[in-house]
């Protein structure tokens, strides 16, 4: 799990160098993210992790960058509350 978030940080990163100034769309599957947001958003202990809850498909997290990573929103679905 630490290796996934490693790479996925990387290449979040090296996107975002890329990009400045811009709105970028990544897409991955809901575990990912979910392992991905925990190490973001500091924690370390494996034992935890299921206190992260697993994303509505569609669903959509917020991060911004300056140079560091900054996790903003976390699994927002209010957007599909009209899908029936």
């Amino acid at each position: 799990v630490v290796d996934a978030y490693k790479r996925m940080k990387k290449e979040i990163v090296r996107i975002a160098e890329e990009n400045p100034e811009t709105t970028i769309l990544i897409v991955s599957h809901s575990a990912a993210i979910r392992a991905f947001w925990y190490y973001l958003s500091g924690y370390t202990d494996l034992n935890m992790l299921d206190s992260v809850p697993f994303m509505k498909n569609a669903s959509y997290c917020i991060l911004t960058y300056d140079g560091e990573l900054h996790p903003h929103t976390f699994g927002e679905a209010s957007h599909l509350a009209e899908v029936k």
